[in-house]
């Protein structure tokens, strides 16, 4: 099993999803059924900070936005103690412009076809927003994770910023909301005052062909009154075949980067910043172990 090490205050660190049968003996008691809310019992003894992305995944072929279910929503905030802090990937219904290209045979016909619900639909978020409501007080972040955005769905990062204005000013969020953006050219001056204008943060992320994390927060720095970054690795596939999808040991160090963003989280928590991270198992082949890494990387130790 794990060692249970003291997180900071301010330090929200935590694994990307939680329901991962092969942490059995590492995260959760060996004999431990399969099931999310008892799996999520077990992790917040050790972390106190999740990602979920379960409700990204929300655009399916036909015309379908599947949106969270709050008897579910309900029973993830119960499992958990009082200052556990979740982040949620808002549903893809909201955040793409195309359903994706790759469909199976028997949706083949609606790959790469216009998302019916249009980009950021008001009435999407209301329904999103109704469903997560069980969380609201353990809710760190909601991440609006925005896919490339060529310039067949979008003219360019002007228009980006104009549709995102005009859905925040229409549904005027009370909920943190951080803004992840995956098309690089967009992570210039104009973006980035935006989101200073908004006080939207900007996800740092690591992986998908993105730009160093750590080099992009040097230039822009904070753009909201909380900093997260997520840190996912590049090969995806590769990895995978590497685990066999055994998510229980490093086969990839990333100890250098780990070692220099827990000097940065140190030096924002000091000022009594929030500082999320979010570590996925495609990023060194286990990401609880990946966190004990980190917290073994802060500067003199933890306290």
């Amino acid at each position: 099993m794990l060692e249970r090490s003291a997180i900071p205050d301010h330090l929200y660190v935590g694994t990307a999803s939680w329901n991962y049968p092969s942490w059995e003996g590492l995260v959760y008691p060996t004999g431990t059924p399969e099931d999310k809310v008892r799996y999520l019992e077990h992790y917040a003894r050790y972390f106190k900070m999740v990602e979920i992305d379960q409700y990204f995944w929300s655009l399916f072929p036909p015309e379908f936005a599947r949106m969270p279910d709050r008897s579910e929503v309900a029973a993830y905030a119960a499992a958990v103690p009082d200052d556990f802090r979740f982040t949620v990937k808002a549903p893809n219904s909201l955040t793409l412009t195309h359903f994706y290209k790759r469909q199976s045979a028997k949706y083949q016909e609606y790959a790469g076809k216009p998302n019916p619900y249009g980009l950021l639909n008001p009435d999407l978020w209301d329904q999103f927003i109704r469903g997560l409501e069980p969380l609201k007080e353990k809710l760190g972040a909601i991440i609006l994770q925005f896919s490339y955005l060529n310039k067949s769905m979008l003219s360019g990062v002007k228009e980006f910023t104009t549709k995102l204005g005009r859905f925040l000013d229409t549904v005027n969020p009370d909920l943190p909301v951080a803004v992840e953006s995956r098309n690089p050219n967009y992570l210039g001056r104009h973006y980035f005052e935006f989101l200073k204008e908004r006080n939207l943060p900007h996800v740092y992320l690591s992986g998908y062909y993105m730009p160093e994390p750590l080099s992009v927060y040097r230039k822009y720095g904070n753009t909201g009154d909380f900093t997260l970054f997520r840190l996912h690795g590049g090969d995806r596939r590769g990895m995978e075949r590497r685990t066999g999808e055994q998510w229980t040991d490093i086969v990839e160090d990333q100890g250098g980067e780990l070692a220099r963003i827990a000097h940065l989280a140190a030096e924002e928590i000091r000022l009594e910043r929030d500082f999320y991270l979010s570590i996925n198992n495609h990023y060194e082949g286990s990401s609880p172990i990946s966190i004990q890494r980190f917290l073994e990387r802060w500067p003199s130790g933890p306290r």
